[in-house]
């Protein structure tokens, strides 16, 4: 009797050591099943934020100089439109279509005695245009790993007594005011800048200008007006900001002195 007890007993303790065994493995089972229904469900939610990622790369490129320059007036001052190029390079997966844009001016400086340079003003936007001159209507439509080179026609604002100085200088030259000039290039007017011994802002510009025989111009110069922030050397640094058909927003600055990227 004792020892079927015994054997009762025995086989009663190793029914459940082996229903506790079963047990284990069941909740490792289910914690591994959590944890790959976590990891999927993670795995989706990237999978889903990388379709949806952009990212463009922007490049932007002082006015070559044989772009063509324009005169206007506003704000009782002389303005003074370049061209600006925008070279916008889809580095993601996914098209891109960007379908719409700001453009302002974001430093602060007295571009004269009584005038700060104001962030926004008339005229400041002329529009986006291809390289031959056709207007470029957005949206930009972007395929992943191409580009798309933009200029942007782009109106500064003058300091007077510059306008001045090379208004008189190209007056005297050709015997006519600036404002009535139609085929002025950016090369032309730097041109009549360092015979002035002036940027359009007012900063000193040192160097030699010459014309030959054939009126062909040619100059060097020197300037210290490559950091906009620095009042004794000012200039205006604009601010271009693009957004996408998905809601993301994409920025470049660029100013008249900023070296080209490469």
């Amino acid at each position: 009797m004792t020892v079927n007890r015994n054997n009762r007993k025995s086989n009663r303790n190793t029914g459940q050591n082996q229903e506790r065994k079963w047990r284990k493995v069941e909740i490792w089972f289910s914690l591994l099943a959590l944890v790959i229904s976590v990891l999927t469900f993670c795995w989706t939610i990237y999978q889903d934020l990388e379709k949806n990622k952009e990212e463009i790369t922007i490049n932007s490129f002082e006015p070559l100089e044989s772009s063509k320059i324009s005169f206007s007036h506003g704000l009782k001052k002389n303005l003074i439109t370049l061209e600006f190029g925008i070279l916008l390079s889809n580095t993601s997966d996914n098209t891109i279509s960007l379908i719409d844009h700001r453009l302002e001016q974001i430093t602060q400086f007295p571009l004269q005695k009584g005038f700060t340079y104001p962030n926004y003003y008339s005229g400041i936007d002329d529009g986006f245009f291809e390289a031959n001159g056709t207007k470029a209507s957005m949206p930009f439509v972007i395929k992943s790993g191409e580009s798309k080179l933009v200029y942007i026609k782009t109106a500064v604002i003058t300091n007077d007594n510059a306008y001045k100085k090379i208004n008189n200088v190209y007056k005297k030259e050709t015997g006519n005011d600036l404002s009535s000039a139609q085929k002025l290039t950016y090369g032309d007017l730097v041109y009549y800048e360092v015979k002035a011994a002036t940027d359009i802002y007012g900063n000193k510009v040192k160097g030699n200008t010459i014309q030959d025989s054939s009126e062909k111009k040619t100059y060097y110069y020197s300037t210290d007006t490559h950091d906009p922030y620095d009042t004794d050397d000012p200039h205006p640094t604009f601010s271009l900001t693009f957004k996408s058909a998905k809601g993301n927003y994409f920025k470049e600055e660029y100013n008249q002195y900023k070296m080209n990227q490469f």
